[in-house]
Order: C-alpha cells, then structure tokens, then sequence
C-alpha cells in the first residue's frame, strides 16, 4: 500500500529527531538505508531532479527526458538524459555478496566461456561516512528591519540574513561575516567591526547588538556567504544626534551688567529628554531681537571668539554628563538696554533669557571747600583798654 509505505517511510527517515529541511539530517537519513557516499549521491542526484518537477518515465518505446539534474560528484549508475537506449531506475541495485556468477552465452559452435568471477564488494567504511559538502545557493534578508539609534545608544534592531543551498533549502553551519562601514563611529558589541557568525539550523546567522558611536550620520551593515562567488547584502544605518525636548536655567538670578563690562552671573542651563537629564546634547546660543527667536540681533551683548573678536551665536556648545552647560563669559558693549539670549538644542529644546545693560552711574561733582582763618602765631598781647 503505497500510504503505507509513504508512512512507513518518512518515520524510517525522520528517526532520531532527524529534520528532513536540514541537509545535514536529510545525508544521515539516506546513509541509514545504505552507508556508502555513492549511494548517497546517487539519492541525491534523483532527489534533485525530481524536485524541479515531473518527469515522465519511458517504457522502453520512448526518449529519455532532457531535462538536467543537479551535477553531483561522481554518480554511479544510470543518469537521467543519458540515452534512448537506458531505462532510469531510482533505486540501484549492488551485487550481493556471495552472490553465483551468471554463466556466460555459449559461443557460436559450442562450448561456453569461462564464467566471469564474482566481483569483491566494497569494504563498507567503518564510523559513519562524510557527506559531501553543499553547494552554497543564495542569501536572503531573514526580516532585519529599520537600522537607527541615536548617538551612544544600542540599535534595537539586529541585521539578520538566511543561507540557502542550491536547492533552495537552509544551509546550516555556512560562515557569514558582517562588516561595519562608515565614520560615525558605530561597531558591533565588543569593539570590532567585522564579525563571522555561522548559519544555524535554519539556515539563519544575526549580527552581534550594535552601538551607535557620537557622531550622527549614515553607514552601512553588509553580510558576505560562499566562496568563490559570494553573495553580499547591504543594510543602510543611520545615527541621529543625541537630542533634548526642554531646556532651562538651573537658577532665576537677575542678569545685568554694566555698559562696557561683563555679566558677572554667567548663564547656566540644563538640558533634559522625556525628563531626563541629556547628556551630550548640542546647544547652540544666539542673540536676538524678539521672544520668538526668528531676528539675530547684531547689537548689545556678545561673546569672543578664540581672536578676542565679538560674536553673538556659538555653536558647538554640548551638555555635560548631567544635562548642563555653563555659557562663555557674556560682554555688554556701550548701550543700555534689556536683550534677549536665546538657546536651543539638537532635538527641539528652547529658552529665551533675558539680559539687562546698564548705564554707568553717574558721579556728583564735588563741592569746592571753605577757606580756613589763618592761625595765630607769636606770644599774645594784652591788651589795653
């Protein structure tokens, strides 16, 4: 019964846990009918090519079909697409051993040859036989999503690919290696940029985690299988600035100077993301004209450049380890007046503060003084009435 025999079979082949998807399970299962490696690839050449489809057998009156197989190593037997003249049979048939010689024909005239001496059989192999190594087909994205992290983070996405074979089942144990490329300063956990990992059961090898560096911009992941002509995917990756949603003062003392002199409160602020503090933020502080911040003011107050020179936007400013940053010295020139500083940051962040020029204090001048009556000198007289 031919479901029985299909049943029969596949509990025959699938002992022992063996996964028939795995090409390494599938060579054991055949070797347990028959441990010889031409038996093997003479299975395995049939397995291939039935699995590119139908094929109509000959009785003997018809061609043999051209459809080709998957070329193996030293096939044994029959090979489909050999000839008109030769039957295929799925299943060789070795000699047995002991077997009696079949006598040779008689030759014309009389008398018979001599019979042909049994052939010796192959000595099996002792332990169990290598199966031959498979031909590296194809490699796929097995589900990486999005690659994105902001600067100093851990991407929570991990690149993942699938090795298959050349006939299109998982290759299991094939070596992948990623590779990290670019200048943001990004690798995979441990430090290294280039990492191999073997293709597991599935046929599936992921990446290590990886860390974003400091500096936002874009890179690539690429994973590299097979040898001799190897295939390569690509994976673009892209780190983003660290970032802070708010920024204030870490006080509410009045900032004022004198026209000519410096603010003798410097500016402290504090940067924080979803109330937290955010260290490693850019801040950049401008001075402007109004509240909303859209007009650069290009009088009042100022910074100095590294010449000395005045200047009234900085950039490149960044928060410590706790989210603050104390400003550069703030110089008031020669009008009085109330201006406004404004500050922003890498994420949406903004604050205005107000800063107050004024005047010198005027001196009153000084009163002229009162001449004193001379001293008397000498012996005193009397004197006379």
């Amino acid at each position: 019964n031919i479901y029985d025999a299909a049943l029969a079979a596949g509990r025959y082949l699938c002992a022992n846990d063996r996964d028939l998807a795995v090409s390494a399970d599938l060579d054991k299962a055949v070797l347990s009918y028959n441990r010889s490696t031409e038996y093997l690839n003479t299975v395995r050449s049939w397995f291939s090519y039935y699995q590119r489809g139908t094929h109509e057998v000959p009785d003997g009156a018809g061609t043999l079909p051209t459809t080709p197989s998957t070329p193996l190593p030293t096939l044994p037997g029959p090979r489909p697409g050999s000839g008109p003249s030769v039957t295929p049979s799925p299943k060789p048939s070795p000699s047995k051993p002991g077997g009696k010689p079949s006598p040779s024909p008689s030759k014309p005239g009389g008398g018979s040859t001599s019979p042909t001496p049994t052939p010796k059989p192959p000595t099996p192999p002792t332990g169990e036989p290598t199966p031959p190594a498979e031909t590296f087909g194809s490699l796929e994205n097995a589900g990486t999503g999005p690659l994105r992290a902001t600067a100093g983070a851990s991407f929570d996405e991990r690149v993942s690919v699938r090795a298959r074979n050349a006939l299109g089942a998982p290759l299991a144990k094939a070596p992948v290696t990623f590779t990290v490329t670019g200048d943001t300063g990004t690798l995979f956990a441990g430090g290294k940029k280039t990492v191999v990992v073997r293709t597991g059961a599935d046929g599936t090898a992921t990446a290590p985690e990886l860390r974003a560096g400091e500096k936002a911009g874009e890179f690539t992941v690429t994973a590299t299988a097979g040898i001799g002509r190897p295939r390569t995917l690509t994976y673009a990756a892209t780190v983003t600035a660290r970032q802070a949603d708010a920024i204030a003062r870490t006080d509410d003392k009045e900032l004022v100077a004198v026209s000519g002199e410096k603010f003798t409160d410097a500016v402290t602020v504090r940067a924080t993301y979803k109330d937290a503090a955010a260290p490693g933020v850019a801040v950049t502080a401008t001075m402007v004209k109004d509240r909303l911040g859209v007009i650069d003011n290009d009088k009042g107050p100022y910074f100095e450049d590294e010449a000395g020179k005045p200047v009234r936007t900085l950039t490149g400013l960044t928060t410590d380890a706790d989210g603050k940053l104390r400003l550069p010295d703030i110089h008031a020139d020669g009008e009085a007046g109330t201006y406004l500083l404004r500050l922003t940051t890498e994420g949406g962040g903004s604050v205005v503060v107000e800063l107050t020029v004024k005047a010198p204090a005027e001196t009153a001048p000084e009163e002229p003084a009162s001449p004193k009556a001379p001293k008397a000198t000498g012996t005193p007289q009397a004197v006379k009435p």
